[in-house]
């Protein structure tokens, strides 16, 4: 169980591109991608076995707007739910193992093996808990953050590296 979150403005691309892949192995992963020529935002989650998918067609890229999105993974309740800009988007059920934060071995943000996003992205966050949709609504709203695991802000400036100011894994 657990959810991520992140803000992302797309600009104008011609192709696929990931926001967030993370990966242990082919068994266990985590990907959220923007699909260019159908619009559309797919999250996919495996936790040790067959790819839980939710998939939405909403038009966020070139905007020119900040959306936030959020994913959740219950697997007491068996739901992968996708929310935008505060709303629940799309939902799975039938959810049955694994963590959202549990993706420490290879992180990619804003890129996927050699593909970049374009992308502007910021306070990337990962948690072990899953969020109800008032507490989803209150992230979005800027007025509640908890205790990410994990969070990257992307105010460093310049360079590639980002610092988490996440609580850690306790």
């Amino acid at each position: 169980s657990g959810y991520i979150s992140l803000w992302a403005k797309t600009d104008t691309t011609t192709t696929n591109r990931a926001y967030f892949a993370s990966f242990i192995d082919s068994d266990n992963l985590l990907s959220l991608f923007y699909g260019h020529s159908a619009n559309e935002l797919k999250l996919s989650y495996r936790g040790g076995g067959l790819a839980k998918t939710v998939s939405t067609t909403d038009v966020i890229e070139g905007d020119g707007e900040w959306h936030h999105i959020v994913a959740t993974a219950d697997t007491t309740a068996g739901t992968l739910d996708y929310y935008l800009d505060g709303v629940l988007d799309a939902s799975y059920t039938g959810l049955t193992s694994g963590r959202m934060d549990n993706y420490t071995q290879i992180l990619d943000i804003a890129k996927y093996s050699t593909t970049y996003t374009n992308t502007k992205m910021r306070d990337v966050k990962i948690y072990k808990t899953t969020l109800t949709a008032a507490q989803v609504d209150l992230l979005y709203k800027g007025q509640w953050n908890g205790s990410p695991t994990h969070w990257w802000l992307f105010n460093e400036g310049t360079g590639d590296t980002v610092v988490d100011i996440g609580v850690g894994d306790s």
